[in-house]
């Protein structure tokens, strides 16, 4: 793919989720952003990090791809 992504990518990943759910996170991002760089710098098993976890997307393509997860933010509820 190389190595930068162009916008078109991120716009085309936005366009595909639902966006503003009532209750959810304020800015969710869709799963298709997390996924590349995941497979990109890990392997099965490796601990994945993310320090501003929001809505949970990193965690939950980690565990579509066998990666383990660790991640917190400052507000509980998310």
């Amino acid at each position: 793919m190389g190595d930068y992504w162009s916008e078109d990518i991120v716009r085309s990943a936005v366009a595909n989720q639902k966006l503003n759910i009532e209750g959810e996170h304020p800015a969710p991002f869709p799963q298709q952003i997390v996924l590349l760089p995941i497979l990109q710098t890990s392997k099965e098993g490796d601990l994945v990090l993310d320090p501003f976890m929001g809505s949970g997307t990193v965690g939950r393509v980690c565990d579509e791809v066998n990666r383990n997860f660790v991640g917190y933010d400052l507000k509980k509820y998310y």
